[in-house]
């Protein structure tokens, strides 16, 4: 297959350069594809730094140092374009996009990836000392401290544009602050740590990634919550994103650490001024005669109360479930004051959705992000092995400047990408698999009826969702899907009835991949809803799900329980207080997929920590490959290990383990059940992954055994039926292939991953293009 493939690719990329050249003739660049970005908070950005994935097809490029962006006028944008991962044939197949673009509110901007000569970003520069890092951004300039560690040791800013960071422009002064953690009335600080590894993870002329890793710790040295912290700075931009990770990586596996606190302290130069929080009214005007003036949004309770005081005003909603109440309260605060060092815009992202949360300003300049607030009632419980990241932004500038605190906040909360046609994304670069965009006329006449129903399916039960995530009733039990830690997932059920205890509530777990799903659908239709739940639901599936640390270093890497009570049990029993915090040791829970596409798509830095680790665990651990009872554990193993071959670019090491997880089946038949689809994708992807005929032999055998009993097909099988369609050309495998995917039906939560996962991937081979290649390659 590897070679029929490659065959047909190159053919594909002579007809796609003939198109391109065309278009290239016209504005003096080879075009390769259009981008498209669009604003949807109605709020206009100027000079957004706009960050997101663009695949390629294969043998079409060689080095991406051949690729620039040029504007609509075909003049070239200053970027960074860097290369992600490369085809078999060594290719490029990913590039990373960096560039800075304006957008009108509700508008769209177009650019073009091109063949041409680079235009160099300028503005950008950083030092990499032996205690520090010092990064200068043009209207900025920052130093990140080694030692004793506090996120943002200085900072300076220029408003005038002259180069000149002086102590009348310093916004932040050395300091004792940055990141705390307060538990049994103890302060735990990441200063404190003095093994905190900081380094540059990724630099280019256009952007720098400072990562730092450590753990926050008392006076005496004890260890309290581990932290990942990433820093993002932009040439020309006075942004600094912050991507927060809090991680419980100690204690025994039935504990829990109560955090009464976890903050982000940045002491600065402001002091008074007008401080306006959320929708731009002036929630405070803090002065030298109030010294103890504060002013601050705090988020709390999953039941709907939201509140935003400031000093002799307030905002109290009133318990109940309001969500259009709750969504307008923002984790956004704006500081400035006429004459002073410049202002400040600071936000948190999802900041009702994850709460309890807090943004605060003190009359004494310090800055506080409340990741979980101080003034919360009640701790907050992080079990062993959970993480939680927080995606933080501060915008330091000049007098007036958090004027425009608007389009600061909304490149955070929903920043532009660069997005190709849906085309793109499937039929173009076939980057993702077998896909074919949503568009009835792509479709032969006789199996139309079938895509149609699998994409109405598809969206029903994505509405459901979306209902279901603001309230759901479940065994007599409402509940919300908002909070820290259920943020990304889904209320389940409850295993009592009118119990509200958290143990007893059970939550989805993102089953079978769920955000590889929404991800794989959204790359078929662009629809916005389908990218944002791709995005939330594998970064929960990245903190919360996958073991961080267990007593046994051996399971760090493997996957919860599905549906687990309290994220992290199993439920054996009708008492939840008495179900104990589980590690799954096998790979039937294991969902891994959308950790890859996130950072191909999205370059989400925090990707790369959850690949390594699941990558760790899949090498240590060899004794689940093979599970006749359960064969989704074996299925969802190879799937993720096709993934992990071409992340690290095929090596020898990575196509060993590869083929021993699929030997290891070869004596054993797995079982005719609803998981026998999950093994049977496992197989497909191995087979296009290596072209070892036995599985293609393994996937006939079961295929032609399924047909003759109507009774064991399925829209989870169709996939394998697509594969042989496109080896052998014969029709009977294209038909049952659709037929496997018009048996679909709307779904709620759980099984919504399950049913629609890898029907999308039969969606090529029933058109008519899917035809011709088939035709072509059994010709």
């Amino acid at each position: 297959m590897i070679c029929r493939m490659r065959v047909l690719a190159v053919c594909l990329v002579l007809a796609l350069i003939g198109v391109w050249g065309c278009v290239g003739t016209a504005n003096a660049q080879e075009e390769i594809v259009q981008l498209t970005l669009t604003e949807r908070l109605g709020t206009e950005r100027t000079g957004e730094v706009v960050t997101t994935g663009v695949p390629l097809p294969e043998g079409l490029i060689e080095d991406a140092g051949e690729l620039t962006l040029a504007d609509a006028n075909g003049q070239p944008i200053p970027a960074d374009i860097r290369p992600v991962i490369h085809w078999p044939d060594g290719s490029v197949k990913w590039v990373h996009l960096y560039f800075s673009a304006d957008c009108a509110a509700e508008g769209t901007t177009e650019v073009s990836l091109v063949r041409g000569r680079r235009a160099q970003p300028e503005g950008l520069t950083v030092e990499d000392g032996a205690e520090t890092i010092t990064v200068t951004t043009g209207p900025v300039r920052f130093v990140v401290r080694k030692t004793g560690f506090n996120l943002i040791d200085q900072a300076w800013i220029d408003p005038e544009g002259r180069g000149r960071f002086d102590d009348a422009n310093q916004l932040i002064a050395p300091h004792q602050g940055g990141l705390l953690v307060a538990s049994d009335d103890n302060d735990y600080w990441a200063h404190q740590d003095n093994e905190v590894e900081v380094e540059i993870e990724e630099q280019g002329p256009m952007h720098v990634v400072i990562r730092a890793e450590g753990a926050h710790r008392n006076a005496d040295g004890d260890k309290m919550i581990d932290f990942i912290v990433r820093i993002y700075a932009y040439a020309n931009s006075p942004k600094v994103r912050i991507v927060h990770t809090a991680l419980n990586r100690q204690g025994d596996r039935p504990d829990s650490i109560p955090v009464q606190a976890m903050h982000i302290e940045l002491p600065t130069s402001q002091r008074g001024g007008q401080v306006r929080i959320d929708d731009d009214k002036v929630a405070a005007s803090l002065s030298d005669e109030q010294p103890e003036a504060f002013a601050y949004a705090f988020r709390t309770s999953p039941t709907g109360r939201a509140m935003a005081y400031s000093p002799g005003e307030q905002e109290d909603i009133e318990p109940g479930n309001d969500v259009s109440r709750m969504e307008s309260l923002k984790g956004r605060l704006s500081w400035g004051r006429d004459g002073g060092p410049g202002g400040m815009v600071a936000g948190i992202r999802w900041f009702w959705q994850m709460h309890p949360k807090s943004i605060e300003a003190n009359n004494d300049g310090t800055l506080t992000f409340g990741l979980v607030p101080r003034r919360h009632e009640d701790p907050v419980l992080f079990y062993t092995g959970v993480a939680r990241t927080h995606d933080l932004m501060l915008a330091m500038l000049g007098p007036g400047g958090s004027e425009k605190a608007d389009g600061h906040f909304a490149a955070l909360e929903q920043p532009l990408r660069a997005f190709a046609p849906t085309r793109w994304y499937c039929r173009d670069t076939r980057a993702f698999g077998d896909l074919a965009e949503a568009n009835e006329e792509l479709y032969e006449e006789r199996y139309l009826d079938a895509m149609n129903k699998f994409d109405s399916d598809f969206q029903t039960s994505y509405q459901n969702c979306i209902e279901n995530t603001n309230s759901r009733t479940r065994n007599r039990n409402t509940h919300d899907s908002y909070g820290l830690l259920e943020w990304g997932d889904g209320y389940h059920w409850s295993l009592r009835r009118d119990d509200t205890s958290p143990a007893n509530l059970m939550w989805n777990g993102n089953y079978y991949g769920f955000p590889h799903m929404m991800g794989m659908q959204w790359a078929r239709t662009g629809h916005p809803g389908y990218f944002r739940m791709f995005k939330t639901h594998a970064r929960h599936v990245a903190d919360v799900h996958l073991v961080h640390y267990d007593p046994n270093p051996q399971w760090i890497g493997a996957n919860r329980y599905c549906p687990p009570p309290e994220h992290v049990r199993i439920h054996r029993s009708s008492n939840p207080d008495q179900n104990p915090v589980f590690v799954s040791p096998t790979f039937n829970h294991h969902k891994a997929e959308s950790f890859f596409e996130n950072w191909y798509l999205l370059a989400d830095h925090r990707m790369l920590d959850a690949i390594d680790e699941v990558g760790g665990y899949i090498m240590r651990y060899r004794n689940a490959d093979r599970d006749r009872s359960q064969p989704r554990g074996p299925g969802n193993l190879m799937m993720t290990l096709a993934q992990l071959c071409e992340f690290h670019g095929y090596p020898d090491e990575w196509m060993n383990r590869y083929r021993q997880a699929f030997e290891a089946n070869l004596p054993h038949r797995p079982r005719f059940n609803f998981q026998l689809g999950f093994w049977l994708e496992g197989v497909v992807r191995y087979y296009e992954t290596t072209g070892d005929e036995r599985a293609l032999d393994r996937i006939q055998t079961y295929c032609d055994e399924i047909m003759e009993d109507n009774e064991h097909t399925d829209s989870r099988r169709a996939i394998a039926f697509a594969l042989l369609y496109a080896e052998t050309g014969e029709e009977k495998y294209r038909d049952f292939a659709a037929a496997s995917v018009q048996r679909t039906s709307p779904q709620r939560w759980k099984d919504f991953g399950s049913v629609f996962r890898s029907g999308m991937f039969v969606s090529f081979w029933l058109t008519e293009e899917g035809a011709r290649e088939a035709g072509r390659a059994n010709d």
